[in-house]
């Protein structure tokens, strides 16, 4: 039997411990709840025209290391917040027609996650708005290459292809089938 003095000394390391991992994943989560809510504004802000405010806050999410998030694992975590935040920094530049700042950003969440179909899309739209459609349509197509039912990026891949007088019937297939998928069947 252990003595009463290494027992209580035992508890009391023990409830420090627990304590201890309540407080890093309470932290953690709260890290992933400011980086949510900081995206979440910035898109919000974007959507009103308030592109400075929304660069701010997505400025603000992406310093958050997203390698703690809950329930996430660590690099991927990091590599697909990081992604989701460039590819909106991008967009919003976009949005203010700064083309040139848009691609830096893009280009940025591509490296840091290659197969991310939110900045392939995104990245064609800068440059269908540059009216260089052969690197849109390459976009496009890469973004619906990697999530076959991203009916955003099969549309701006069919006007586009509509824009330069290529009408691809099997886009409009892949079109209707990604809403139909969606179950948006007004739109199939």
């Amino acid at each position: 039997m252990l003595p009463k003095k290494f027992v209580a000394l035992a508890t009391f390391f023990a409830l420090i411990f627990s304590f201890a991992a309540g407080v890093q994943t309470a932290s953690a989560k709260s890290s992933y709840e400011k980086w949510t809510d900081l995206n979440s504004k910035g898109i919000q802000h974007a959507e009103k025209g308030k592109y400075r405010k929304a660069l701010e806050n997505f400025n603000k999410a992406l310093k958050i290391d997203a390698s703690e998030f809950p329930n996430l694992s660590g690099t991927y975590a990091t590599y697909e917040n990081e992604a989701t935040v460039l590819t909106n920094i991008g967009a919003t530049y976009l949005r203010m027609g700064e083309t040139d700042s848009a691609l830096k950003f893009l280009n940025e969440a591509l490296e840091t996650r290659a197969e991310f179909a939110p900045a392939f899309n995104a990245r064609g739209a800068v440059y269908y708005r540059l009216a260089d459609y052969d690197r849109a349509i390459a976009d496009f197509s890469r973004a619906v290459e990697i999530n076959p039912n991203y009916a955003e990026a099969l549309k701006n891949l069919q006007n586009t292809y509509v824009k330069t007088g290529n009408s691809d019937g099997e886009v409009w297939n892949d079109l209707g089938a990604a809403f139909f998928a969606m179950e948006n069947y007004s739109a199939a």
